[in-house]
């Protein structure tokens, strides 16, 4: 009935006719506006609430037409619809958030992990250079003059054995002992000689195989072990950059679908503006008729 002042003199210049078939005279017109109460302001138009905007739809049953049944009807499903999309909106948005917050969640700890990782292969690197480093420059050298000294000894044991072996010969070719004391002496001596040098052949290929086997595997160990924990260094770094790229992806893509959710709110806005436009036409178009046929109260069910 707000726009009632506006419609009447346009009816008044079209000569409407009433429900009844009965044509509204310009006089007759003229006294309804003059009943019809003024319209409210802007301000207050704007400040009424949406719910009872559209609850004139639940307020309005009794006494309309088919076209304004169907009218209403089209009103209401359009309202339902709307309700079903909101209630969807509010629900996508609420699982978003929680999403989000477990994605949040779930970078920290990624980062923290990663963080312990690269500290772990930094630390193994060093150690590992260490390693060689101390190996090449300390450790190698002196297991060389420690085997040096040790196949020294045993070429000195040799000898001596050899010496003692030589002396009891001469001694006992001199000697007033028995021969088979003699040969008791120097035959153990003999003995003793062969073990040494036997054992000195021994000791001898060993230090060539210090020199030559050992000490060389031993260094390519520890230069391998160097490279592989560079690789190693250089994964935990290449998975770094590899996670931070699908974080940066994962948290652009939460932007995008809630970028997507406010344009969605915004046109659910629209939409709702748009319906209560049509109700509050509708709502004055069922005044008028009320007003036409003299029903001031409305269909009211």
């Amino acid at each position: 009935m707000r726009l009632l002042p506006l419609l009447l003199p346009l009816v008044a210049t079209l000569a409407c006719s009433g429900p009844g078939g009965r044509t509204v005279t310009p006089t007759e017109l003229a006294a309804l506006e003059r009943q019809a109460p003024p319209p409210a302001p802007a301000s207050e138009q704007a400040a009424t609430p949406q719910g009872d905007t559209l609850s004139f739809l639940d307020r309005i049953g009794a006494g309309l037409t088919d076209e304004q049944l169907t009218r209403r009807d089209e009103l209401d499903r359009k309202r339902v619809e709307l309700d079903r999309k909101r209630a969807d909106h509010a629900r996508a948005l609420f699982e978003l958030d929680a999403r989000t917050d477990r994605v949040d969640l779930e970078h920290a700890a990624a980062i923290a992990a990663e963080v312990v990782a690269l500290a772990g292969a930094e630390l193994e690197l060093r150690v590992a250079k260490k390693s060689a480093e101390h190996f090449i420059a300390v450790e190698q050298s002196r297991r060389l003059r420690e085997d040096a000294l040790g196949l020294q000894a045993s070429a000195d044991g040799l000898l001596e054995t050899r010496e003692e072996l030589a002396q009891l010969e001469m001694m006992y070719s001199d000697s007033q002992l028995g021969d088979a004391t003699a040969e008791i002496v120097v035959s153990r001596t003999r003995r003793r000689l062969a073990r040494a040098e036997e054992s000195h052949a021994l000791r001898s290929q060993r230090s060539r195989d210090l020199a030559e086997i050992d000490l060389p595997r031993e260094r390519a160990r520890l230069m391998h072990e160097q490279v592989n924990h560079q690789m190693r260094l250089d994964n935990v770094r290449r998975n770094q950059e590899k996670a931070r790229l699908e974080r940066e992806a994962a948290l652009r893509e939460l932007a995008h679908e809630r970028t997507r959710l406010e344009r969605q709110a915004q046109d659910h806005e629209r939409e709702l503006r748009t319906l209560e436009r049509d109700v509050r036409r509708f709502e004055r178009e069922l005044a008028l008729a009320n007003a036409l046929t003299g029903d001031p109260a409305g269909a009211q069910p």
